[in-house]
């Protein structure tokens, strides 16, 4: 299932705690882990049936053996900014999707490194009263800073009394 709130892909977010900041950080980390399992339940099947047409197909090259090498279309054309594949649809996904699986396995790691580098902060002479931003950079965790002058806004209390009056009702003799 995928998560529901919005991640920063690059950008500053300002925190007013480290736990607000590792609740973010571990949804991140969650986010990024049902992403990597789905593209690689989806590279899964496309290996799959990668190699069940090329058994089907009895191909005079060999597959390449499990923990190999990536596959690599040789179908791309570059039309502007783009690169196009026509030419081999199944060989071009499975090299795209191991790419991306590779990106999401990558923010995972940082994001968890991210979590444990926290557990340190509290060595750090912090004034209760920081602020915290966050400095994320393609989905990647990059800095933080701590903002001593910033604190966080302090909430609104509105306190009221009110007094109900009945109106006396005059009687006419």
């Amino acid at each position: 299932m995928q998560e529901e709130t919005f991640h920063l892909a690059s950008g500053l977010k300002r925190f007013y705690s480290v736990d607000q900041i590792r609740s973010y950080i571990q949804s991140l980390s969650r986010c990024y882990q049902g992403e990597a399992t789905r593209y690689g339940d989806w590279l899964g099947d496309l290996l799959r049936k990668t190699q069940q047409n090329e058994a089907d197909k009895a191909a005079d090259k060999p597959s390449p053996p499990k923990g190999g090498s990536k596959p690599v279309s040789k179908g791309w054309v570059k039309m502007g900014s783009m690169q196009i594949n026509t030419k081999e649809p199944l060989v071009a996904s499975a090299e795209v999707l191991f790419d991306v699986l590779d990106e999401f396995k990558l923010k995972l790691s940082r994001a968890e490194e991210a979590l444990k580098s926290l557990a340190d902060i509290t060595n750090l002479s912090v004034p209760e009263d920081a602020s915290y931003i966050l400095c994320m950079k393609d989905g990647l965790v990059e800095r933080l800073i701590v903002d001593t002058g910033t604190a966080m806004p302090s909430k609104f209390n509105f306190t009221a009394k009110f007094t109900v009056l009945q109106k006396r009702e005059e009687s006419s003799a």
